[in-house]
């Protein structure tokens, strides 16, 4: 596909430049979870004209890897935070016309903020997938705990 199919936030901006849509971030305590993959709980940000309307917590265990992506879009979900994601995710996600914003490892509510104030917006893209079982790589475990 070629890069006018990638999602611009401009279509979702009126003329003040105010954003209305959905976003996913992905929850690990206060913080941004880093790996998409691995993370089970979000945060649903409904935005209307830059104004939060609604917030839902979900916890989803079962539209895990492969599923979650239209898991999400299912939800309405337009643009997805995180700090991290496999190129698969990545992937699929896109295919979606879901944006994937880094959160640059911020705390949700300031990833929040900045995106609303248009300071986070760098894409994330997806990295190949080391130690997901495609292969085993001993010594390098990629499992965090805490």
């Amino acid at each position: 596909f070629d890069s006018e199919e990638l999602l611009d936030t401009n279509n979702y901006k009126n003329k003040k430049g105010e954003v209305s849509m959905k976003i996913a971030i992905g929850l690990d305590g206060n913080n941004v979870a880093n790996h998409f993959g691995q993370c089970n709980d979000y945060r649903i940000i409904e935005l209307l004209e830059n104004k939060v309307v609604n917030q839902v917590d979900i916890h989803d265990e079962e539209y895990v890897h492969q599923l979650r992506p239209q898991f999400l879009k299912d939800l309405g979900v337009d643009v997805l935070i995180m700090n991290s994601m496999g190129k698969g995710a990545y992937n699929r996600l896109i295919a979606l016309n879901i944006k994937t914003i880094n959160a640059e490892n911020k705390s949700v509510e300031d990833a929040l903020n900045s995106f609303l104030k248009n300071e986070l917006n760098l894409e994330l893209i997806g990295h190949e997938c080391h130690g997901c079982g495609s292969h085993s790589e001993k010594g390098h475990n990629h499992h965090h705990h805490g």
